[in-house]
């Protein structure tokens, strides 16, 4: 039974799961070779081509420039605000380093 039962599980996997064809597919594939239906989508195309404004390559590369000098300088702010952070949390610990030096003296002393 055992022994019967994988070969049918195979036989029945590679059934279910097999890729057919669909001719609603292939249907499309032949209307597009057609020369009348790549005639009117080349004349689309060109219609498009004509209707839409040139695009000013200038005032766009601009624009990126801008954002990318932005975001430069909005880097270089957080870089500096970190550095500035970091100094003044050294500046604390320094200090409360020879606030403990002192008092450890001090009792020593007594």
């Amino acid at each position: 039974m055992k022994k019967s039962l994988l070969p049918l599980l195979l036989l029945l996997s590679s059934l279910v799961f097999d890729q057919r064809v669909n001719a609603q597919d292939d249907s499309i594939n032949k209307l597009i070779l057609k020369d009348s239906i790549l005639a009117a989508l080349k004349q689309k195309q060109d219609s498009l081509t004509h209707a839409l404004p040139p695009v000013d390559t200038t005032a766009i590369q601009q624009s990126v420039s801008n954002g990318m000098e932005y975001f430069e300088r909005l880097q270089k702010e957080n870089r500096n605000k970190q550095r500035n952070a970091a100094i003044r949390n050294i500046a604390i610990g320094v200090v409360m380093l020879v606030v403990l030096v002192i008092g450890l003296r001090r009792k020593s002393k007594k």
